[in-house]
């Protein structure tokens, strides 16, 4: 048996396996109207952000740096846990 969480029970799996677990009916899923608002307004500044040049730039240094391309060191500063 698997584990239970907020998305419905997870089931064991082997490495390199694709994982495997029920979410649910699509019918059980409810979003009040205020809410799919807001996430459709979070959705589209998601993909705002996505779509800059910079976002596309710094995917490729990312992307090289954790393939260990890169000859210089990247570094993540995220604000709020300072």
């Amino acid at each position: 048996m698997g584990a239970i969480n907020a998305t419905g029970i997870w089931t064991e799996v082997n490495y390199g396996q694709k994982s495997v677990y029920a979410t649910g009916k699509p019918e059980e899923l409810k979003i009040d109207k205020k809410d799919r608002e807001i996430l459709r307004k979070l959705a589209s500044k998601v993909l705002s952000v996505s779509l800059k040049e910079s976002t596309e730039e710094k995917r490729k240094f990312w992307y090289g740096h954790n393939a260990l391309r890169l000859k210089k060191p990247l570094i993540f500063y995220d604000p709020k846990y300072e």
